[in-house]
């Protein structure tokens, strides 16, 4: 398996799926959840070698099962799988990322979203 020497927060396959999990489910559940990125984990298979992509996709069922574990649990840690392809699709390294969702206590479900219902100011 190839490794890396750099620490895994330098790493750029690791670092270009570090923060879109948590700012996704953020800017989806509103401002009544407080989200963390708790942990992550890479595991590389193949060497990196040209472009890489990789793909983040939030469902509404996904949306929907975090909000219904909130209801009866203080906090749920959903896991995101992260495929790390090269140019011609080939799985070179595996993103496991482990956020942690809470619902805000002091905070009406009817706030609006941060930016929203805001008027600019002359």
């Amino acid at each position: 398996m190839p490794t890396t020497s750099a620490p895994i927060s330098e790493d750029p396959l690791f670092a270009m799926t570090d923060p879109f999990y948590m700012l996704m489910l953020m800017a989806n559940l509103g401002c009544v959840y407080i989200v963390w990125d708790e942990a992550a984990s890479i595991r590389y298979r193949k060497p990196r070698k040209g472009t890489v992509r990789a793909e983040f996709r939030l469902t509404d069922a996904q949306l929907d099962d975090i909000r219904d574990k909130l209801k009866t649990l203080p906090k749920y840690e959903p896991v995101f799988q992260i495929a790390v392809k090269d140019e011609a699709g080939v799985v070179i390294a595996e993103v496991e990322k482990l956020l942690q969702v809470r619902k805000k206590q002091d905070v009406p479900p009817t706030e609006p979203r941060s930016g929203e219902g805001v008027q600019p100011t002359a």
